[in-house]
């Protein structure tokens, strides 16, 4: 009886972790973030692109010291919504994200900046209630711009 609860108990455990499994997408070069072949599962840009911003995966815009590519900066061309318990923007060390249209996150998101990644605020958007809606963690050498 102890052995067949066990089994349960693990079966659950591990349909329970496969559940939060999460992707992580690498930016392909200085582009549009919120379009999704902007995005590839390898950093060297092979592997295919999300099917959107919902799913509760990661997204990395690279810098520097990452498989030999340059650092990125991508900037928004329109509304850029990251979704999904587990999700996360992530900018690298060298990396930058220009945000001249909103970007908006879930309660469930974080967003991660790197030691000398950098992220630009430009648009009219307010702060609180658009990127800083989930959990943020800065490096202590990372920067936040305000140019609007």
């Amino acid at each position: 009886m102890k052995k067949l609860i066990l089994f349960f108990l693990f079966s659950f455990f591990a349909l329970t972790q496969m559940a939060k499994a999460t992707t992580t997408w690498y930016s392909i070069s200085s582009s549009a973030p919120q379009t999704t072949t902007n995005w590839a599962l390898n950093r060297n840009g092979t592997g295919g692109s999300p099917g959107g911003f919902a799913a509760g995966d990661i997204f990395v815009i690279q810098g520097s010291g990452n498989g030999g590519t340059s650092p990125h900066t991508m900037t928004t061309g329109a509304v850029w919504s990251v979704s999904g318990t587990g999700s996360k923007i992530q900018i690298e060390n060298g990396a930058v994200l220009v945000a001249t249209s909103a970007i908006t996150v879930a309660a469930a998101t974080t967003f991660q900046i790197d030691n000398g990644g950098t992220y630009t605020h430009s648009n009219s958007a307010a702060f609180g209630t658009t990127i800083m809606q989930g959990t943020e963690a800065f490096g202590s050498s990372s920067t936040v711009i305000f140019t609007d």
